[in-house]
C-alpha cells in the first residue's frame, strides 16, 4: 500500500492543455489524501486501476479524476472545482 498524504503541500501544473498531476494507471491499494491539485488537464488518472482511495482533497482542472476500467476505487470527501 502506497499513501500520498499532502497535509499543508499540493501538486500545482501550470496549464491545462494535456498535463496529469497524479498518474496511478495500472496500479492498487494507492490512496491519495489531503492535497491541492490545480492547474491541470487530468488532476488524477487512474486508468485500468482498482482499490484505489481519493480523499480529502482540493482538487481543480479540467478533468478532475479518470477511472477508464478502474474497478473498487473510492472517492470521497474532496472538493472539486471546475471539473
Amino acid at each position: 500500500m502506497i499513501v500520498f498524504d499532502g497535509t499543508k503541500y499540493g501538486i500545482h501544473g501550470y496549464s491545462t492543455s494535456y498535463y496529469y498531476g497524479i498518474i496511478i494507471s495500472y496500479r492498487t491499494n494507492i490512496t491519495i489524501k489531503n492535497m491541492e491539485i490545480n492547474s491541470f488537464s487530468f488532476s488524477v488518472r487512474m486508468d485500468y486501476a482498482s482499490n484505489n482511495t481519493i480523499t480529502g482533497n482540493r482538487i481543480s482542472a479540467f478533468t478532475s479524476v479518470t477511472l477508464l476500467y478502474s474497478d473498487y476505487s473510492q472517492i470521497i470527501g474532496n472538493v472539486i472545482n471546475d471539473g
